[in-house]
């Protein structure tokens, strides 16, 4: 049963104006529904030209600003087909996506209107399979006047109902083509033209292909007066395009010669189409011809461009040949099949792209561990742990097992490989359990955490602002119990990465209780002093009924951890909720790691913050303990402000210099301490460099507060990837310029200044150009 009746197919450019909305439009939106919904999601946006020669794609948009004049190959309204780095503005984009789901829709309806006619389904499907793979179909943007003569050709109805308005309109649609891409504008002027010069032969009538070929004309014209600035471009676009494409098919070929292989493929084609066309279809040989002969010299004085510009768009050519349900037709096309397929899964010089849809995307001849080493070469380990390890078992914690494969390493990892995803305790034991049973790997490399992307950052902070040590604390505890430290070395962007190694025995963390007490969420309270280990906090936070059901229907809350170190720095992160009960790691505060392992600041006092007070329970009992580890896991620095830069400022030079940077914020908060035990702190951040002009960081940002008296305290800031001050000064350098400092200051009764210092060589700089006031509250 037919899809539509002969009386129900769809009339493209028909007389029927007043039809009602039946099956026929039902058809057709669902079809631009579709598409329009495919080609907004996939836009069809270039590539930057970075690392390319292609400039084009950055004045793509001209006509929308400036005096100049976009003049190339393609048009000035070449950023309809999305052909542009970005489109100008969102309605441009929308546009563009209106203007691609016109044509695609357009493009199919026809093609299936008329394969519905001749029941040839499964010819289709197998142009689709094997050339066309998606609707978006980039031959469609000057195919479809083709596809719409072969209508005319196959409903002669149709065409004997073409009258003067149709063709006007179809006149200005092809003058706007050569504003898209010129030779767009160039095949459907020819296409249609020839067409109409055809039937003229028969019909002995030249009004339509006059009145067509004026109009074109005419729209060309007309639309250049509004398009471009300049009205000599009109006659210079004409002149730049047809030198382009004589100096494309002269000086810019492959220096390749075809083989006779391929050249006959390509005379097959011809013989193919032409022997179908004169036995069925007469009337389209003027048409085909000059079409195969455009796409021959368009897809082979290149060489490189023949898929694009040859195969698909006579793929496209050749489904004419399935329009009618007829033996001859589908033989015909078989054969232009197969020739066709031949040309585009054969590579017709070194190199060339290939369509073959029965091949793999990856060389199999080559085996999968260098496979995979070829996909992440900026992994690669220095040689000496390559060799250390060997063949020997490893595992990398926390993160980033490309390490493992990219250096074709033993990989046997932990049961559950992903600490982000340890969740629970029960989780968390799985892997404590594997790290000491004899399944457990020789190595582990302990890499820095996903967010740290430079050489100077804090390997330790995590994903959604959490603490490496504080997911899987029961993972993390069976490490440091059961490996010790080999080396230290460098991974991806300099990196640190700690190789371990394990124990002779298995052992479980020795944990010892130092003091108990009842906490409340956003108090703080002093951290008892464990020597010689790691001192960690046990809460045992209660979820209300309310925090259940919160739970069990909707999703949790956040609870944050706060760290004052002695210092007078203040540090918060996420806290893993569920993980907690198995120890938060408190002091020391691990920042650095170095040939010694880790390294951190003492923590004076401690905070739970949350802001929801209906889905904990008020008070939680909690247990600071001391946890052994092996030496080196646990070193801290001392307590001063000047160590833990750490910098003698005694043996410093020091210079008075207007820096380059800028202090992007500053204000003071307090975060819900005792009312009685009220203090402050500012909160700061910005960038800093030595030389911008030659992408120099400092090695350490100093935040400087300054009092009336003019004497200045130094309190250290952290680093904050800037790739905006990179981009600016294009320097990747300078992504390591950022910083961001939160410390508590006792005394802000009187007025102090914020000013910043760079710390580089054993010489400081004063930064007397980057001064601001502190805020009063």
């Amino acid at each position: 049963m037919n899809l539509f009746s002969r009386k129900e197919t769809i009339k493209i450019f028909s007389n029927n104006s007043n039809e009602k909305i039946d099956n026929k439009i039902i058809f057709i939106l669902s079809i631009f529904l579709a598409i329009f919904s495919y080609t907004s999601f996939y836009s069809n946006l270039h590539a930057s030209s970075i690392d390319s020669v292609e400039q084009w794609v950055n004045v793509t948009n001209q006509m929308f600003y400036g005096k100049n004049d976009f003049l190339f190959s393609y048009g000035p309204l070449y950023w309809l087909t999305g052909g542009t780095v970005s489109l100008y503005n969102n309605i441009c984009y929308w546009i563009m996506v209106l203007y691609l789901s016109l044509n695609y829709t357009f493009f199919w309806v026809i093609i299936l209107c008329l394969i519905n006619k001749s029941r040839n389904f499964i010819f289709l499907a197998l142009a689709f399979l094997l050339f066309f793979h998606n609707p978006s179909l980039a031959c469609s943007l000057f195919m479809w006047p083709f596809i719409l003569v072969a209508y005319w050709a196959y409903d002669d109805d149709v065409y004997k109902k073409l009258d003067r308005k149709r063709i006007i309109f179809l006149g200005a649609l092809v003058g706007g083509l050569f504003f898209v891409r010129f030779f767009y504008g160039l095949v459907g002027f020819l296409t249609i033209s020839t067409y109409l010069f055809s039937r003229f032969i028969s019909d002995k009538k030249i009004s339509l292909a006059s009145i067509f070929i004026s109009t074109v004309i005419l729209s060309y014209i007309l639309l250049g007066f509004i398009i471009f600035n300049n009205y000599i471009s009109l006659l210079n676009y004409l002149i730049i395009n047809t030198q382009l494409s004589f100096g494309n098919s002269v000086d810019m070929t492959l220096d390749i010669d075809n083989d006779n292989i391929t050249l006959a493929a390509v005379f097959v084609t011809f013989i193919i189409l032409n022997f179908y066309l004169y036995f069925r279809k007469k009337s389209l040989l003027i048409t085909a011809n000059f079409l195969w002969l455009f796409l021959m010299k368009l897809g082979f004085s290149r060489t490189d461009h023949y898929i694009n510009y040859f195969i698909l768009p006579l793929s496209t050519l050749s489904l004419i040949m399935i329009f009618k349900k007829d033996k001859l037709g589908q033989i015909s096309f078989i054969f232009m099949m197969g020739t066709l397929y031949f040309l585009s899964s054969n590579s017709i010089y070194p190199g060339a792209r290939t369509m073959n849809v029965f091949s793999v995307p990856f060389n199999s001849d080559i085996d999968y561990s260098s496979r995979l080493s070829r996909i992440y070469p900026d992994f690669t380990l220095e040689k000496n742990v390559v060799n250390l390890i060997g063949e020997s078992t490893v595992d990398v914690y926390p993160y980033n097992n490309e390490y493992i494969f990219s250096n074709k390493l033993n990989y046997f990892h932990r049961p559950l490989f992903q600490n982000y995803m340890t969740l629970t305790p029960k989780l968390d034991t799985i892997n404590k359990k594997f790290f000491v049973s004899a399944e457990r790997p020789k190595f582990i490399l302990w890499t820095a955490a996903i967010t740290c992307t430079a050489s100077n950052c804090d390997p330790f902070i995590e994903i959604d602002n959490k603490y490496v040590l504080n997911e899987d604390p029961l993972t993390t505890n069976s490490i440091l119990s059961n490996y010790h430290i080999v080396m230290l070395t460098k991974g991806k962007g300099n990196i640190p990465i700690l190789l371990l190694e394990e124990n002779n025995s298995y052992t479980e963390t020795k944990e010892t209780v130092i003091s108990k007490t009842v906490m409340k969420f956003n108090h703080w309270y002093m951290v008892p002093t464990a020597t010689l280990g790691i001192t960690k906090v046990v809460p045992h936070f209660e979820f209300t009924i309310a925090g259940r059901l919160k739970n069990l229907f909707f999703r949790g809350n956040v609870v944050n951890i706060y760290y004052k170190t002695y210092s007078g720095e203040i540090k918060n992160y996420r806290l893993n909720i569920l993980n907690s009960i198995s120890g938060v790691w408190v002091s020391p505060l691990i920042n650095k790691m170095n040939n010694s392992g880790f390294i951190g600041d003492n923590v004076e006092s401690i905070m739970f913050q949350t802001n929801d007070i209906n889905y904990f329970k008020p008070n939680f009992e909690s247990i600071f303990i001391k946890s052994e580890a092996p030496k080196g896991y646990s070193q801290s620095s001392n307590n001063t402000p000047e160590s833990y830069f750490p910098i003698d400022f005694k043996k410093l030079e020091i210079f008075n210099v207007n820096c380059e940077g800028h202090i992007d914020s500053t204000k003071i908060v307090s975060i819900g301490m005792k009312d009685d035990d009220e203090k402050k702190m500012i909160m700061t951040n910005g960038w800093l460099a030595l030389s911008t002009a030659k992408g120099l960081p400092f090695d350490k940002i100093i935040v400087t507060l300054i009092d009336n008296k003019e004497q200045k305290i130094f309190f250290p800031s952290s680093t904050q990837p800037r790739n905006d001050v990179a981009q600016v000064f294009n320097s990747k350098q300078l992504s390591d310029s950022g910083f961001k400092s939160t410390v508590a200051f006792p005394d802000l009764n009187s007025e102090y200044k914020i000013s910043l210092a760079g710390y580089v060589n054993n010489k400081l700089y004063y930064c007397q150009n980057l001064i601001t006031s502190l805020p009063t509250n």
